[in-house]
């Protein structure tokens, strides 16, 4: 075997240990995590429900207010445009 392909063997062998070494850390650790506090994790369920609620109670009111918007242009567009009163008293 010649001087490079050994030292691409040791090379590659060093990185899958260490790699192997490193999964089977996090593979430990994954279970230490402490247990997740079930009364806070309502509490904040809870809160991110009512911003929900509002969220969606606001959108509405923006939508409303498109439509509103959207209703008054399109019956404006239908009316006819104002005569200038002012044209008929110069004569012109």
């Amino acid at each position: 075997m010649s001087d490079n392909a050994a030292i691409v063997a040791i090379f590659s062998m060093v990185i899958s240990a260490f790699t192997a070494v490193t999964l089977m850390v996090l593979w430990t650790r994954r279970g230490r995590h402490k247990p997740a506090d079930t009364a806070n994790l309502a509490d904040r369920l809870l809160r991110m429900e009512q911003t929900l609620d509002s969220v969606a109670i606001e959108v509405e009111r923006i939508s409303e207010a498109q439509r509103f918007a959207t209703r008054l242009l399109a019956e404006r567009e239908r009316q006819p445009a104002l005569v200038d009163s002012s044209a008929g008293r110069d004569g012109r």
